[in-house]
């Protein structure tokens, strides 16, 4: 992926990037580190190199400005070939807007068509993307965004400022119900949003916050064209006609439950090495073989796809030998949280909640759901694949205890032992593995636990509204962004709707302080401070039991080069070729 960037001044004597600067030099920030944050500050990627090789790092940055590449998928664009297929086995599941997306297998059907006003690259560095740059203040409390021009929707359209200040409202509207709503509100609301000129906007937050960027790559923050309405799909209409992009393709189809094709834009704004439009690719089709995965894996040994989306560890260990496919493997702080809902009975006890926890048999559930492809959790949602994370003990199981925490607590003796469903999907090994374990263990515990398996395409639209269950959360690039997602006061979801995704309804005062400071602090040690206390009241307080963090697994057939793993499984493919040789 290539990250354009237009000769600019870099913001010199921003004090937060110069303290950024002199954590490096002194050695408290590694080189990844301090090239994500100079990169939030409004760092430019050659800056970054610069500024490195002056301290006596690598000659330059690496493309992006990133840390070294691991082995992604990563090659040479000089060798680029154009045309041909790249094929996807991924369910498609229902969407009517991709401001309200939950699930990022619909997201990257759509994100081939429309684009992000940033991109967080598969190394957790945010680069600017629609935008052409950013500005920061002194006191991050006041962003300016600069949009790149020339950019055309596929219908021939100029993209516009007001285009971006349309996105924001939006995102903003409680009847749109996006999620991206909970990242943003604790900041700045929909007033606070000035327009300056025809390729300006400037943010003026409530309080300060260094992420704004990489807020702005959240999967359902995805530019639309002014007043897109979506389909009825109640009465037919296609989400596909609904789509008009600026981004490298052009959605032909979207059925749910069988398939897409996305076209390449011939006008797209971006150039290949040639001098040519990207994409390399004529087209992308992704095919919908259910949600069982032994389909998937056939299709592939058949040379029927060229990729698998959501590869589980049974599938890794099936394939993972195999020599026409390549394979990626990365940290991420990807989970299967067990949530319980804070707000109903007998979760609104801390007591009945942290017995649960200590209900969970972590290396039995890493080792039978994920084959020990893991990091061990300690029920706050906070990951070692994270620089910002905070190494603590894990929890041992202690069925005794959670007896004796039960036994005490008058929430649990008024509840009287009755049934509790544990609601999970069935389109993934680990989550009915983590579900059974669970209840087996639960069982010891004289806690009755039922099953509740339900197909993805009717567990998503009611995901966060069950009682108890087993909940996915896709990577993000800052713990910090996670639980602002999904445990602060703006991400309380309404009634019946899949927007905002505070599932447990869990909201703690001291916390949320505590991710007010996290956000305005460029300064690591201190960050780490504030962190390790979030995940102690997590932990201790919170309705989640975190059980394991899983590795990101992710392959392609030989022929598909240049298709970069990401740790959130987001699929960037306007660089992406096939070489049949």
């Amino acid at each position: 992926m290539t990250y354009l960037e237009p000769p600019r001044p870099d913001p010199k004597g921003n004090p937060m990037l110069e303290h950024v600067k002199d954590q490096y030099v002194t050695g408290k920030m590694d080189r990844r580190q301090f090239v994500r944050f100079a990169s939030l500050l409004g760092m430019s990627a050659t800056a970054a190199g610069t500024f490195l090789a002056a301290c006596g790092g690598e000659d330059e940055a690496p493309e992006g400005g990133g840390a070294k590449k691991t082995d992604t998928g990563k090659a040479d664009l000089a060798n680029a070939k154009r045309g041909g297929t790249y094929r996807i086995g991924s369910e498609i599941i229902e969407v009517d807007h991709p401001h309200r997306l939950s699930w990022v297998a619909s997201s990257n059907v759509l994100r081939q068509a429309n684009e992000y006003l940033t991109i967080t690259d598969a190394e957790n560095v945010t680069h600017p993307y629609l935008l052409e740059k950013w500005e920061v203040n002194d006191t991050a409390n006041e962003w300016t965004l600069f949009l790149r021009q020339g950019i055309k929707w596929t219908d021939g359209k100029d993209l516009t400022i007001d285009d971006v200040m349309w996105n924001f409202q939006s995102w903003f509207d409680p009847k749109v119900g996006s999620s991206t709503l909970g990242l943003l509100q604790p900041f700045f609301g929909k007033n606070d949003i000035e327009k300056v000129d025809e390729s300006t906007l400037k943010l003026h937050l409530k309080k300060p916050t260094i992420q704004i960027p990489e807020f702005l790559y959240h999967y359902p923050a995805q530019i639309l064209q002014q007043g897109y309405e979506p389909p009825d799909l109640k009465k037919g209409e296609s989400l596909a006609a609904k789509t008009v992009g600026t981004g490298p393709f052009i959605i032909e189809e979207f059925k749910i439950g069988g398939g897409a094709r996305a076209v390449k834009n011939p006008d797209y704004w971006q150039k290949g090495p040639d001098g040519k439009p990207l994409p390399f690719l004529d087209e992308i089709v992704w095919t919908d073989l259910g949600s069982e995965r032994a389909p998937y894996v056939s299709a592939i040994q058949a040379g029927q796809i060229d990729s698998i989306y959501n590869l589980g560890p049974e599938q890794y260990a099936t394939l993972k030998d195999d020599p026409n496919l390549e394979m990626k493997v990365a940290k991420s702080i990807e989970t299967a949280l067990f949530r319980m809902r804070v707000d109903m009975e007998p979760f609104t006890d801390k007591e009945v909640r942290n017995a649960f926890k200590l209900i969970q048999p972590r290396e039995e559930m890493a080792n039978t759901a994920y084959f020990g492809l893991v990091d061990l959790g300690h029920d706050a949602h906070f990951g070692p694949a994270d620089p910002d994370y905070v190494k603590k003990d894990i929890p041992q199981q202690d069925i005794e205890k959670a007896k004796e925490m039960l036994a005490g607590s008058a929430a649990w003796q008024k509840w009287g032992n009755k049934p509790i469903k544990i609601t999970y999907k069935n389109d993934t090994r680990h989550e009915p593995v983590e579900a059974e374990v669970f209840q087996r263990a639960a069982k010891q515990a004289g806690i009755n636990i039922e099953l509740d398996q339900r197909p993805a395409t009717e567990y998503w639209p009611k995901w966060n509204h069950y009682h108890f269950g087993v909940t996915s959360w896709a990577h993000r690039p800052l713990n910090a962004m996670v639980q602002l997602l999904a445990y602060t006061k703006e991400a309380l979801p309404p009634d019946e709707k899949s927007g905002n995704w505070n599932e447990t309804r869990w909201v703690n005062d001291e916390f949320l302080q505590l991710l007010s400071d996290v956000n305005a602090t460029p300064d690591l040690d201190e960050r780490l401070k504030l962190i390790s206390q979030m995940e102690d009241i997590q932990a201790e307080d919170g309705g989640i039991g975190v059980p394991m963090f899983f590795a990101s697994l992710d392959l392609d057939t030989t022929r598909i080069k240049n298709r970069i793993a990401h740790p959130t499984d987001y699929q960037q493919l306007n660089e992406t070729w096939i070489d049949e040789a």
